[in-house]
C-alpha cells in the first residue's frame, strides 16, 4: 500500500481558513475520501484551528499552526500541531486539568480510528 505525506503550516488567523479547507480538499482527494468524509474532517479541523487561534492564543497570530496527514487510499491520518499554551483556554481553572484530555464532541465519528499523539517535546 503506497502511503503520501501532506504537510503544511499556516499562521494561526481565522482568515487562513480558507487555505486551510483547500489543503483538506485536496487531501480528501488523493485518498479518495467521499463528500460526507471529507466534510467531517474539514468541520474537525475548522474547530481544532479556531480554538487554537480564540482560546490558544487568545486572537489572530503568527504562530504556526501544522497539519499533516499522511494518505493512503480510503484512509487519512491526521496530525495536528499548534504553540498555544498547554491549559489554555476559558474553561474552569483555565482549561484542560493535567493529565486529561478533552474528549471533541465533532471526533466522536472518528473516535474508533483516533490515536491521541504525546505532546512535542517542551509541552509536556
Amino acid at each position: 500500500m503506497t502511503v503520501a505525506r501532506h504537510s503544511r503550516t499556516f499562521p494561526a488567523r481565522r482568515d487562513a481558513l480558507p487555505q486551510v479547507d483547500a489543503f483538506l480538499g485536496e487531501v480528501c482527494a488523493a485518498a479518495g475520501l467521499g463528500r460526507e468524509t471529507c466534510l467531517r474532517l474539514t468541520l474537525l479541523v475548522e474547530e481544532l484551528f479556531t480554538n487554537t487561534v480564540v482560546h490558544g492564543h487568545g486572537a489572530d497570530s503568527e504562530a504556526p499552526v501544522r497539519l499533516e496527514c499522511e494518505v493512503s487510499p480510503g484512509r487519512v491520518a491526521l496530525t495536528y500541531e499548534d504553540s498555544g499554551p498547554l491549559g489554555a483556554g476559558d474553561g474552569p481553572a483555565g482549561g484542560v486539568p493535567p493529565g486529561r484530555r478533552p474528549e471533541p464532541h465533532l471526533a466522536r465519528h472518528f473516535h474508533d480510528r483516533l490515536t491521541p499523539a504525546r505532546p512535542s517535546p517542551g509541552r509536556a
